[in-house]
C-alpha cells in the first residue's frame, strides 16, 4: 500500500485519508506465518522509508498515532465483544511486528528483503 502511494505521490495524484473507508485483508496463517508476515512489513517499510528519503517523494500528511487509532476502533465493529477484543490483540501484535522489522531492519541496514528469512 506505501509503496502504491509513493508511486501515485510521485505521479502527481492527490492521496487522502478517508476514515470511512475500511478495508478487509483476509490471509490463512499459521501463527509463525502471522509472525513473519508483519516482521516482513516492518523491514520493508524501512527500505520504503529510505527511498522516499532519497526521493524525497513521500510527503504524507498524516497523523500515525490517530490512523492506528480509528483502525483500533473500526476493529471488529459489528462482532461480539470478545471477537472485538481477540481482533484487536492480533492487531496489536501485528502492529508490534511491524514496529520490531523496521528497528531490526535500520540496526541491521538491511537493504534487500530476499536476505531476511524465516530462520532469523
Amino acid at each position: 500500500d506505501r509503496e502504491f502511494i509513493r508511486r501515485l505521490i510521485k505521479a502527481g495524484e492527490r492521496v487522502v485519508f478517508d476514515k470511512n473507508i475500511i478495508v478487509e485483508h483476509r490471509h490463512q496463517f499459521t501463527l509463525k506465518s502471522f509472525l513473519f508476515y508483519y516482521y516482513r512489513i516492518g523491514c520493508g517499510s524501512h527500505l520504503l522509508y529510505n527511498v522516499a528519503n532519497l526521493e524525497k517523494s513521500l510527503r504524507l500528511k498524516t497523523n500515525p498515532f490517530k490512523n492506528i487509532i480509528s483502525m483500533f476502533l473500526a476493529i471488529g465493529k459489528n462482532e461480539s465483544i470478545f471477537r472485538r477484543i481477540r481482533l484487536i490483540i492480533l492487531a496489536m501484535t501485528a502492529q508490534f511486528l511491524i514496529f520490531v522489522g523496521f528497528v531490526y531492519a535500520r540496526f541491521k541496514k538491511v537493504s534487500d528483503l530476499r536476505a531476511i528469512n524465516v530462520s532469523e
